[in-house]
């Protein structure tokens, strides 16, 4: 569980550029921004952010994945500060951005519930949240379906395994229905970009993808 021994073989187990999403729509973020980035991992979307002059917040529960992420910030010299910990354990804000990349998988349902409401305490009017996350169509999901193996299924497109890793994938149209108190600047739903993760073989998530602002 956890991905600190993922990080310690690989430099960039998401690989280094930021998500499409996030640099389609930087546009939309005040220079400056304060940014927080949950589950930031190895720091590809932080650092991405902070060579723009923005104010970043990391948090991940890696010790590995925010180490590496704090020794580069050091190196180039950038506003990041980077901490070991859960969202659970946030305060308030208010963030001009909150970045949820990639995170709601690894969750379950019950905590993306609370995740959702947390985010309204780490906003305020006119912040932005950044969100992608895999959806029910992807083939992990369904072949999990067809053959758990050690996964339990908690409910169909929900699983967990014995030492406490979660796999939670959404409908479709359930990522905008989760954040409906806010507006819809962007909204997607398909097959994502062919990637790897390491050294892995390559292969495509399905995937949803959103930009939502508070109001």
């Amino acid at each position: 569980m956890g991905y600190d021994e993922d990080y310690a073989r690989h430099p960039a187990v998401f690989g280094k550029a930021p998500d499409p999403l996030l640099t389609e729509h930087e546009e939309l973020l005040a220079p400056g921004c304060r940014v927080l980035d949950v589950g930031a991992g190895q720091g590809r979307h932080s650092l991405y952010l902070a060579r723009r002059g923005m104010d970043v917040h990391a948090i991940d529960p890696s010790r590995v994945g925010i180490e590496q992420l704090a020794a580069v910030a050091r190196a180039e010299g950038l506003q990041v500060r980077a901490e070991v910990g859960g969202w659970q354990e946030l305060g308030v804000g208010p963030y001009g951005a909150v970045l949820l990349l990639g995170l709601l998988q690894l969750l379950t349902r019950a905590e993306v519930v609370e995740l959702v409401k947390r985010v309204l305490g780490w906003t305020d009017r006119g912040s932005l949240v950044f969100v992608t996350t895999h959806t029910t169509e992807d083939e992990g999901c369904i072949e999990r379906m067809r053959d758990p193996g050690e996964w339990r299924i908690e409910e169909p497109g929900a699983f967990t395994l014995p030492d406490g890793t979660v796999r939670t994938y959404l409908e479709p149209d359930e990522l905008a229905r989760l954040f409906a108190s806010l507006e819809v600047v962007h909204g997607w739903e398909g097959k994502g970009p062919e990637h790897r993760h390491g050294s892995g073989p390559p292969h495509r998530h399905a995937i949803a993808h959103a930009v939502f602002r508070r109001v």
